[in-house]
């Protein structure tokens, strides 16, 4: 399985070598996930608070480095519709599949590195959208999206094996919701029914 995932990546990223210096790792952590679109005035977005758990790969190339993960992660969000006489919210649960692809350069001392790349995102079909006693889990959302990913790690050994924390940020640009299908487009959750994405997540992970 590992030789696989390495074939992906090295066709993924261009990279024409693998030395001894390719390394493996684990990582996970807390996410927060904020939805952004047009609302009606008196509605608003909530947050969604959840985790992302993965592995990823580090490949050196000259003075930085390449890094694709495989993560698992929960996001949405919610909407908080205002009426008349009661306050409706929205809950959007979405489960990926992301495919982050960054370079990673270390900054300011070896223990130090900052990172940047896109990230492909997969949405599950047990993604679901739930109102009152309702729920629309069939093609709801778009399976596929494209973001950026940015983010900060400190590694307590620089070299060698360690453990790191990370400080990770990545915005979605396409919109997450499925337009053709009518239940979605009933509920008018934003202006054009379009809504992004974008997840903040706070982890650890150790790199072999």
């Amino acid at each position: 399985m590992k030789n696989l995932f390495l074939a992906l990546v090295l066709l993924l990223t261009g990279v024409s070598s693998v030395t001894a210096q390719v390394k493996f790792g684990v990582k996970g952590g807390l996410a927060q996930s904020q939805l952004h679109g047009d609302t009606a005035e008196k509605d608003s977005f909530a947050r969604r608070n959840s985790f992302y758990v993965g592995s990823f790969v580090e490949i050196p190339v000259k003075s930085y480095a390449i890094q694709p993960e495989l993560l698992y992660s929960l996001s949405g969000g919610e909407v908080i519709r205002q009426g008349d006489n009661k306050e409706t919210t929205i809950y959007l649960n979405t489960n990926n599949i992301s495919m982050p692809v960054l370079v990673k350069l270390r900054v300011f001392a070896p223990e130090f590195e900052i990172a940047a790349g896109p990230e492909f995102t997969y949405r599950m079909s047990n993604s679901v959208i739930k109102k009152d006693r309702m729920e629309i889990n069939k093609e709801a959302f778009n399976s596929f999206d494209l973001g950026i990913n940015l983010g900060a790690a400190y590694y307590f050994k620089p070299h060698g094996k360690s453990f790191f924390v990370e400080l990770r940020w990545n915005k979605n640009f396409l919109n997450i919701l499925n337009t053709s299908n009518q239940e979605v487009k009933d509920l008018d959750l934003s202006g054009e029914n379009k809504l992004t994405n974008s997840v903040g997540r706070l982890g650890f992970g150790y790199i072999f």
